[in-house]
């Protein structure tokens, strides 16, 4: 395993590399970097490949949680092991609550428990992953989930009501996807929804958000990358891509299928200028699209 210390004492660092080497095995080895300042740390985590870091909380050029605050800000699927010389209890407490996977009092430290230390972090810092990605993304699509979507979203219509940047929220159903579900069975019914979002993603941007809200509906934020795109025309074209590429015929196991979508959308701000009523507005615009026939796009009314 390849583990970044980052430690300015050059006695801590060769001492607790002298110590790990002694559990060095067929089955698992450690080899230490040292780093002596925070800097020096993101030159190398730049360059170089880690499994895990040691973290000393009080370097040259940081000190206390805001060396970890900081290092989490820069670099959060890292496995990070925060160690100090402060020996109060509340400070392993703050600690994990601002990110680290475990935490060691220096006065502690020894071969054995920093080995044993670093595995833990590497697999606590998987399983939150994990379960992140349970929460956050769809199985089947692999699409944000409604409550990622969600915050990624908030967070744009911050940013565009500052740089007064025009934006909009698509709500997206699949017509006819019931009938593929009661003629062809709900495996088929699923390979045509990962085609679907497929074929989504693909008519967007990547800058652009695309969720899955469930069964056959999505959603997408149109997001402009500080481009003043407020016009009808511009949201009309991307939608009407959307419904070509939906469209088109799906060939699962042996038979064609065809599909269609309903489109809602809301313009922001011109529609509204927070993130309920965006939603709202788009899904009563898609339902709006539905009343018009299969694949029909509506476009939002703005609240009085």
């Amino acid at each position: 395993m390849q583990i970044l210390y980052v430690e300015d004492s050059e006695s801590d660092f060769t001492i607790l590399a002298r110590k790990l080497k002694k559990y060095n095995d067929a089955v698992v080895s450690f080899e230490l970097s040292q780093a002596t300042t925070m800097k020096q740390a993101f030159e190398k985590l730049t360059k170089n490949t880690y499994d895990a870091v040691l973290l000393d909380l009080n370097l040259p050029d940081s000190d206390s949680l805001t060396t970890l605050t900081y290092f989490r800000e820069h670099y959060p699927d890292m496995p990070v092991v925060a160690l100090t010389g402060n020996e109060d209890p509340q400070i392993g407490i703050d600690v994990l609550r601002a990110g680290a996977q475990e935490y060691i009092a220096k006065k502690y430290v020894d071969g054995a428990p920093v080995a044993h230390t670093i595995q833990s972090s590497i697999y606590r810092k998987k399983a939150e992953k994990a379960l992140f990605k349970k929460a956050h993304y769809d199985e089947l699509t692999g699409l944000h989930k409604m409550v990622l979507f969600e915050d990624i979203v908030r967070k744009m219509i911050t940013r565009a009501t500052r740089y007064n940047i025009h934006e909009a929220l698509y709500f997206i159903d699949l017509d006819g996807f019931k009938t593929v579900n009661d003629t062809y069975g709900h495996e088929a019914g699923n390979l045509v929804i990962k085609e679907a979002a497929k074929r989504i993603t693909h008519s967007v941007r990547a800058s652009d958000i695309v969720a899955r809200f469930g069964g056959d509906e999505f959603a997408v934020y149109l997001c402009s990358q500080g481009v003043v795109t407020g016009s009808g025309d511009h949201y009309n074209k991307v939608a009407k891509s959307i419904v070509k590429e939906i469209e088109k015929p799906y060939h699962v196991d042996g038979q064609t299928i065809t599909i269609g979508c309903s489109i809602g959308i809301a313009k922001f701000p011109e529609h509204a200028d927070n993130y309920e009523e965006l939603l709202a507005l788009a899904d009563k615009a898609m339902y709006g699209a539905k009343k018009d026939g299969q694949s029909s796009i509506s476009f939002a009314e703005k609240v009085a």
